[in-house]
């Protein structure tokens, strides 16, 4: 607390933990008065280690490829000590215990004062790759119980360990250990494919797919920088970037061999097309990519994976198609199809996502009471689940629901919650969809001036993600509402762009 204090006239509260949270070496005094163990945070910490014994300094060391928490399993199998060793850290402050989970954390100075340790121990490399190969295991072996009943508890234990995950990805990917990276790379895609971290999921897989792309060509290796690819392809391919989603989407085509890439890797690329062609380019053309990922998991016996697949293969059949190629029973059958297998799983996740497709094509055919139940069956299952992607989208068909009966109070609910959840997570997209449905709702209701404001908030956030079809959308909405305001000028000046833009699009 005094070496703290002799910052206090220079830095923020804040600024000083922060800077001790990150720099072992920033608490110090120059004061002759302090005995040389309290003279910094370091002294403190190098008297520590002097009352360690060996073997307890081995342990302390190695701990230093944590980040943040490991669990005891963890703990002894990366660092090879035994519970004494662990214990006795924590009774001389170098570990904390959670008595209840068991889970033990490392302060982050104390794991820096750690690594330094480490690295002149002449065992780093070793200790790393015990740590990567845990974690990738750990993230392998929950493939299975993220489609079975386990699934929120397995979501939340990967959750918890998301950054010690991070660093064995990045660990795999610099050192090209492509065997361990197999396995792993496909649940991590499916975990934030779950929770709707896109975002999140390509801060880790980029740097991941920079690392591994160094070493020089091997099977294993392609294969294991095409899954990275992939998934990087699908979550830009989310956020309707066409073509950062097609050039990691081409980089893994050209990766992969039919005659010899390992068939799961395969089967994710014939996914990753129809993804691609779905939202982005030919609806028509994902159902044939949709068909062979699925045949190719259902051969591996993938359930979760194959009812994936057929329930964008059934969406292909009305989303983004026209009256020449929409077949609404072609899609029924595939998303009943999708819901007889993931029902047998014990999957929520998977499920609400096909109740919600159901309920669309309840809408679709006018059968609104059935939608209305099967968009609530799949709202609750995606606050169960904690997905806040499929909980928006939920709302957002409870919205549409709402106003095509005439129920707008129930519609402006279900709006202004989901609004709420998409700008939480920071998801453009989400944020300028609903604010257009929002805008609409205040336009019906003779809101012109709040129609036309959140019709420009979301023109704003369109453009700045360049997805045409909002920027349209929003376009006509805000000439719409200075319509009704008697703006006239700027009304005709919104419609001639939304104009000029529809050309463009149609001319490529």
């Amino acid at each position: 607390i005094e070496l703290a204090a002799a910052w206090v006239e220079m830095l923020s509260l804040k600024e000083i933990a922060d800077e001790v949270a990150q720099n072992l070496d920033f608490l110090e005094t120059e004061s002759h008065d302090a005995p040389d163990r309290h003279r910094s945070v370091r002294a403190v910490f190098d008297h520590s280690w002097q009352l360690l014994t060996p073997d307890e300094r081995i342990t302390f060391t190695r701990i230093a490829v944590f980040r943040g928490r490991f669990t005891r399993q963890a703990g002894q199998t990366v660092t090879g000590a035994g519970l004494r060793q662990l214990m006795a850290l924590v009774n001389k402050s170098l570990l904390k215990r959670d008595p209840d989970s068991g889970v033990y954390q490392v302060h982050e100075i104390l794991r820096q004062y750690a690594e330094q340790k480490l690295a002149s121990s002449g065992e780093d490399s070793e200790i790393r790759a015990a740590h990567s190969d845990f974690y990738l295991n750990m993230l392998a072996s929950f493939r299975k119980e993220f489609q079975s009943i386990r699934q929120l508890e397995a979501m939340r234990e990967v959750e918890a360990d998301i950054e010690n995950l991070r660093v064995a990805l990045m660990w795999a990917c610099r050192n090209n250990r492509p065997n361990a990276l197999l396995t792993a790379i496909h649940t991590l895609g499916i975990y934030f494919d779950m929770r709707a971290q896109y975002t999140e999921g390509l801060a880790m897989l980029e740097p991941a797919i920079v690392e591994l792309r160094k070493h020089p060509t091997s099977p294993n290796r392609d294969a294991a920088l095409a899954s990275l690819c992939l998934w990087a392809s699908i979550m830009t391919g989310y956020y309707r970037q066409r073509e950062r989603a097609a050039n990691f989407l081409s980089e893994a085509v050209d990766l992969l061999d039919d005659a010899s890439s390992p068939a799961d890797v395969l089967a994710l690329r014939d996914f990753s097309r129809g993804y691609f062609d779905l939202l982005l380019d030919d609806p028509v053309e994902a159902r044939t990519h949709f068909a062979n990922a699925y045949n190719r998991y259902l051969s591996l016996g993938s359930i979760w994976d194959a009812s994936h697949c057929l329930l964008n293969w059934g969406s292909a059949f009305y989303y983004r198609t026209d009256n020449h190629t929409t077949g609404f029973e072609h899609a029924r059958e595939k998303v009943e199809q999708a819901l007889t297998l993931v029902e047998s799983t014990g999957d929520m996740y998977m499920r609400a996502h096909v109740l919600t497709s159901l309920g669309q094509l309840a809408a679709a055919q006018r059968n609104y009471d059935s939608a209305k139940q099967l968009y609530q069956r799949a709202q609750d299952l995606h606050r169960q689940v904690g997905n806040l992607f499929g909980l928006g989208s939920a709302l957002m068909n409870m919205t549409t629901w709402g106003i095509i009966l005439g129920l707008y109070d129930s519609s402006r609910t279900y709006i202004h919650e989901n609004l709420s959840i998409q700008r939480e997570r920071g998801n453009a997209l989400g944020v300028a969809w609903a604010l257009l449905v929002l805008s609409r709702l205040e336009f019906g209701a003779g809101e012109f001036s709040s129609a036309r404001a959140h019709a420009a908030e979301a023109l704003s956030m369109a453009e700045r993600a360049n997805i045409i079809e909002y920027i349209n959308a929003a376009l006509f909405a805000v000439g719409r509402a200075a319509w009704a305001l008697g703006e006239y000028k700027a009304s005709r000046g919104a419609y001639l762009k939304a104009y000029e833009r529809a050309n463009d699009l149609n001319r490529h």
